[in-house]
């Protein structure tokens, strides 16, 4: 699957809160005030990347209230899911049902021609014509079901962006397993160094006590585990950084969208995104 260009987000605010339930009145009883906190919600869910979440609480926003911007957000989000066939039929119902002065009217359009050769790219090419007898009629099976225009099909997250969260967080949890045993190796290498001042010093005052060989064990000792404190934080520090690369390469793509707002938290009860 081709990375998709990512979805701008718009905060549109229409009218006060104070102005709530005329407007549910204006709609004919829609449900304004619950489709709204569902379309904030599908936004929130847009941005972890759960499209099928957030085309989940799209329907049941637009069930509550069948406003044009609902359509729109479900066409945006089809697009970033690849779904070709249903993003058009979302933009055309949009366009059909949008008044003509929404600001979103340009864009959807852009898109729906975007869309529309994206079907026409994936549409498979027209089988030859047999001059033979034609076949037997045999019984439907599975091959011959066709996905109709707006169905939308499920598709999953993109096994390398997966795959690099994954080792991300493997990353992660080797980085702190080497800080703590860095930390460790550290502990012991300063007592050992303490030690070996203590056995050192005359216990009278007087001259240092002569250098033996279990004094240079314990000093070897204490080299050794000053070596491997070094080594788990270099470890450490690497595993962290790469950690860190992985997560920021395994967002979603962000690509060049049409002209409008920068992608943030949805706000308004008829916003889009």
């Amino acid at each position: 699957m081709t990375r998709v260009k990512a979805l701008a987000l718009a905060a549109v605010l229409l009218t006060g809160w104070v102005a709530a339930p005329a407007r549910a009145e204006s709609a004919g009883g829609h449900d304004e005030a619950t489709a709204s906190p569902l379309v904030e919600q599908a936004a929130h869910a847009y941005d972890d990347n759960q499209l099928d979440e957030a085309l989940r609480l799209l329907a049941r926003a637009y069930e509550l209230s069948p406003r044009a911007s609902i359509l729109y957000n479900q066409a945006q989000v089809l697009r970033a899911k690849d779904d070709c066939a249903g993003a058009l039929d979302a933009y055309r119902r949009f366009i059909d049902t949008a008044a003509a002065d929404d600001a979103n009217r340009e864009r959807a359009t852009h898109w729906r021609d975007e869309m529309q050769a994206c079907v026409d790219r994936r549409a498979p090419p027209p089988a030859p014509v047999n001059l033979a007898a034609p076949e037997p009629a045999h019984p439907a099976t599975s091959a011959d079901v066709v996905v109709h225009a707006g169905e939308i099909p499920v598709h999953t997250e993109p096994s390398h962006r997966r795959a690099m969260r994954v080792t991300g967080w493997a990353l992660l949890g080797a980085s702190v397993v080497a800080t703590g045993a860095a930390v460790a190796l550290a502990w012991e290498a300063h007592n050992i160094q303490n030690e070996l001042n203590g056995d050192l010093q005359h216990p009278t005052g007087g001259l240092p006590l002569t250098w033996t060989s279990a004094l240079q064990s314990r000093a070897n000792d204490g080299q050794l585990a000053a070596t491997g404190a070094w080594l788990c934080a270099g470890f450490a520090a690497l595993a962290g950084g790469g950690s860190a690369a992985l997560f920021i390469l395994s967002r979603p793509a962000a690509g060049n969208d049409a002209p409008g707002p920068a992608r943030t938290a949805l706000l308004g009860w008829s916003g889009t995104f």
